[in-house]
């Protein structure tokens, strides 16, 4: 397989992955028994960053998957509002 071609599917698939879990479709552990279960950003410190948001939407927004832009950008709207309320 052409190098080029694996690493879309590599990052295709993390993308795919990172837009699962930050909508709440799929749990990190159930991510675990996948066979392709790449990310875009170190799963290690259970955090995901505004940045992680950006980019997926970024991402989707080039390849013209604009629902799901939407729905990251609802769960971005969701997670990072709460954190503004004291």
């Amino acid at each position: 397989m052409d190098e080029l071609l694996k690493d879309d599917i590599i990052i295709n698939e993390a993308m795919h992955n990172a837009y699962l879990i930050v909508t709440a479709k799929l749990t990190f552990e159930d991510l675990l028994d996948r066979d392709l279960n790449y990310l875009p950003y170190n799963p290690s410190k259970n955090i995901i960053k505004e940045d992680v948001y950006d980019t997926l939407i970024d991402y989707f927004c080039d390849i013209e998957e604009y629902e799901k832009c939407e729905e990251i950008k609802n769960a971005k709207d969701e997670k990072f509002s709460k954190q503004d309320v004291v």
